[in-house]
């Protein structure tokens, strides 16, 4: 199960954070799996029969607007975006066809998104869904398959107090029977990096490029880029919601990659030959944080022989194959498994050598920064409740082989 964890949340950094800087700056994004018990899990899908159904309408009503969000103390925020020009609907219909299409039969007709986007899966929208569809013609239409925002904001950039931005994608889709109306099966938006680490919510953290000031506009290069991470995140959403649903059709693997591919990054250019070297595997951290009758405790016990470090590299090596040629220029582990991070800045990493045999170095590292430094247990609790976690406090880090600098950062944290 550790190794599980552990190798799931790394594949999520290698995967969506190829170009975040960790001193301030990067246009890239990365979405980091917590796995703590008492974070509230993506509900599961209510699943039904299909055998009655054979053609089928698509009624999405998601790209209606984006809305922005600046988080604050005392008061949030608010602001939009137009866009219209995106066509995210008309997006959400040519993908449901593609992979629906050998199941189903589509068929267009006429609705009013602007009518159906606001009705939501509350109480307080109790038959709204119905009186809107019997608008809708259904001739010749066994179900539609309604795909509309699960929240108010369904396309929502939030910009939080530490300038963190999240994008999130969220919508429920339901397939509702186009004569009764009775639902036949419904699940709210999703993804997943990998198999067996289970669907996780639909937002990617884009950077501090994109925090919002006051002002709450962000300039044409931005929000272009915010349209492609969009449209890129709905494809991967997309894929795992129509899984949950359970068509039973062909689709794309679990973290299939070339869904939400890295964004290109000018300061990773001229790499073309890696050397990967993992550090984070040879002990395991325990904390106990202690309360008002007790004392903080720690202890670590030596993990090496589990071989994290060498599934890591062999992770990463996958993960990347197909753009990078791999070697392996001698490095001191030792040290590389030290505690040096929180002192290096954009210092040279002299924990690697200068070398002419690769252009970089990409490092997984304890984060030293905090608490809890690489993986562990980590225990917590209170007067009610008491429960122990498996965490990781680690970094990604990409040094450039011939100055020693540091080209990249990023970690992955706790909550």
């Amino acid at each position: 199960m550790f190794k599980c964890i552990a190798l799931a949340a790394l594949t999520a950094l290698v995967m969506f954070a190829p170009a975040a800087s960790a001193h301030g700056g990067g246009g890239g994004y990365v979405y980091i799996p917590i796995y703590i018990p008492t974070v509230p899990q993506v509900p599961g899908a209510d699943v039904g029969g299909y055998e009655k159904v054979h053609k089928v309408a698509v009624l999405s009503a998601i790209g209606t607007k984006f809305e922005l969000e600046k988080t604050a103390f005392l008061q949030d925020k608010l602001g939009s975006l137009d866009i219209a020009s995106w066509q995210i609907d008309e997006h959400v219909k040519d993908t449901l066809s593609k992979y629906l299409g050998g199941k189903f039969a589509f068929v267009d007709v006429p609705y009013d998104r602007t009518k159906l986007a606001p009705i939501l899966s509350t109480i307080w929208h109790a038959g709204e869904m119905e009186r809107f569809l019997k608008t809708v013609p259904n001739e010749g239409v066994d179900a539609f398959i309604v795909v509309r925002p699960d929240v108010e904001s369904g396309i929502l950039l939030e910009s939080r107090p530490t300038d963190l931005a999240v994008l999130w994608v969220r919508y429920r889709m339901d397939v509702i029977d186009a004569h009764t109306y009775k639902t036949i099966s419904s699940s709210t938006s999703r993804f997943q990096v990998r198999e067996g680490t289970g669907p996780e919510f639909p937002g990617i953290v884009v950077g501090k490029d994109y925090a919002l000031d006051d002002t709450m506009t962000l300039p044409p290069e931005k929000v272009e880029k915010l349209h492609k991470l969009t449209v890129a995140l709905l494809d991967v959403t997309l894929v795992e919601t129509i899984r949950s649903l359970q068509f039973v059709v062909t689709l794309p693997p679990v973290g299939d990659h070339s869904l939400l591919p890295p964004p290109p990054t000018s300061r990773t250019a001229g790499v073309k030959t890696i050397a990967v070297y993992s550090a984070i595997g040879d002990k395991l951290h325990l904390h106990n944080p202690g309360g008002t009758l007790s004392k903080d405790a720690d202890a670590e016990i030596p993990i090496a022989d589990w071989g994290v470090d060498a599934d890591v590299e062999a992770m990463i090596r996958s993960l990347l194959a197909k753009n990078y040629v791999f070697k392996s220029p001698p490095v001191d582990r030792a040290a590389l498994a030290g505690k040096w991070w929180a002192k290096q800045g954009d210092a040279p990493v002299i924990a690697v050598p200068a070398t002419q045999e690769v252009d970089a170095f990409l490092l997984v590292l304890k984060d030293d920064r905090k608490l809890l430094s690489g993986f562990g247990l980590w225990r917590d609790g209170n007067w009610v409740n008491d429960w122990t976690y498996v965490a990781g406090n680690y970094l990604v880090l990409l040094v450039d082989a011939h100055t020693q600098k540091p080209i990249i950062a990023q970690s992955a944290v706790m909550s």
